[in-house]
C-alpha cells in the first residue's frame, strides 16, 4: 500500500494515488498546504486538471461528466489515470467521458461518436467498427503510469521568496490582508485633502460655515420679529409685517443659494476631484506592480 501523506484525512488520500497526484504532493513545498495561488497560477495544466478530478472523485456522486481531462496529461499519466481512476475508484458509477483519444474507446461500455456537434454513430466499440465509424485500435496497456518529470511542481519566484523567508511557514504564497479600523489617520485626510486641492477644500468649508451662518440667522431674524425688537430694532419703532417678511425671504433665500453652491463644492468638486485623483493613483500602483504582486493578493 501506498503510506497516506501527513495531515492529509483518509479519504482525502484515496483519490490521490488515482489522480497521479503523488509526486506532486512530494514536490510540493509545504506538501497538501501549500497555497497555489489565484486559480492556481503555480501549477501546471495537467496538475489543475489532476485536482479538480480528485475534487470530483471525492464528491461521490452518481453520474461524473468528464470534459477531456486527459488531454493536458502525458500518454502513460492518463493510462494511470483512466485504469486507476475512471475503471477502478470510480467503478460501479455513471461515468460521461469526453474525448479526441480514441484509444480508450475499446475499454467503454457504449460510444458515441459526434462530427459538427451531431451525433453520427454510436454502440459497442465492436458495432462501430464493424460499421466503419471508427477504426479499429490496438490494444493498450492500462498499467499504471507515473508523473512525468516535466509535469511535476516547479514553484514560482513569489512561492521561493516565501518559503526562504524567516519566520514565514514554507509554502505560504497568499498573505493575509491588512485591515484598519477606528479613527482616521493624518496621512489618510492629507492625501484625501492633496488629492481633491486644499485651495478647493478650503472653500468648500467656507461654504459650509456660511450655510450654518444663514441657517442660524433665520431663527435669529424669527425671535426678533416675534418680540418686535433685537438687531438694532426697538419696540418703540414698530415696523411693519411687510419688512419682516421681506428680511425673512431674502435670508431664506440667500440660505437656499448658499446650500446649492456648498452641494456643487463638496460633491461636484471637492469628492469627485478626489476621487478621480485616487483612481488614478491606485490603477497606476497596480499596472506597474510586479507579476508576484498579482499572485500573493487575492482577488476581491
Amino acid at each position: 500500500g501506498i503510506k497516506p501523506q501527513p495531515g492529509l484525512a483518509a479519504r482525502d488520500h484515496q483519490a490521490l494515488e488515482p489522480c497521479a497526484l503523488i509526486q506532486d504532493l512530494d514536490s510540493l513545498p509545504a506538501g497538501d498546504k501549500t497555497a497555489i495561488g489565484e486559480g492556481g497560477v503555480t501549477l501546471s495544466g495537467g496538475q489543475k486538471q489532476r485536482i479538480s478530478l480528485a475534487r470530483a472523485c471525492l464528491s461521490d456522486a452518481d453520474v461524473y461528466l468528464f470534459d477531456d481531462p486527459l488531454s493536458a496529461v502525458d500518454a502513460h499519466v492518463g493510462r494511470h489515470i483512466f485504469s486507476r481512476c475512471m475503471k477502478g475508484m470510480l467503478q460501479g458509477k455513471s461515468r460521461v467521458l469526453v474525448t479526441h483519444q480514441v484509444q480508450y474507446i475499446p475499454h467503454c461500455d457504449y460510444t458515441y461518436v459526434m462530427d459538427q456537434g451531431r451525433i453520427v454513430a454510436q454502440g459497442t466499440y465492436q458495432e462501430l467498427v464493424a460499421a466503419g465509424a471508427v477504426e479499429e485500435q490496438e490494444p493498450i496497456d492500462l498499467a499504471d503510469g507515473k508523473t512525468s518529470s516535466r509535469d511535476k511542481f516547479t514553484p514560482s519566484a513569489t512561492e521561493r521568496v516565501a518559503e526562504s523567508s524567516g519566520g514565514k511557514q514554507a509554502g505560504v504564497l497568499v498573505q493575509a490582508e491588512e485591515k484598519r479600523s477606528g479613527a482616521m489617520l493624518a496621512d489618510v485626510l492629507k492625501a484625501w485633502v492633496t488629492g481633491a486641492g486644499i485651495g478647493i477644500v478650503l472653500l468648500s468649508f467656507f461654504g459650509q460655515c456660511t450655510t450654518e451662518a444663514a441657517k442660524v440667522m433665520v431663527d435669529v431674524w424669527l425671535s426678533a420679529w416675534s418680540r418686535g425688537e433685537g438687531l438694532g430694532m426697538r419696540k418703540s419703532e414698530p415696523r411693519s409685517p411687510e419688512f419682516y417678511c421681506l428680511i425673512y425671504v431674502g435670508i431664506a433665500f440667500t440660505q437656499v443659494v448658499l446650500i446649492y453652491a456648498r452641494a456643487i463644492l463638496w460633491y461636484g468638486m471637492v469628492c469627485v476631484r478626489c476621487s478621480a485623483k485616487l483612481h488614478v493613483q491606485l490603477l497606476s500602483a497596480v499596472m506597474a506592480a510586479p507579476i508576484g504582486f498579482f499572485d500573493t493578493t487575492p482577488l476581491g
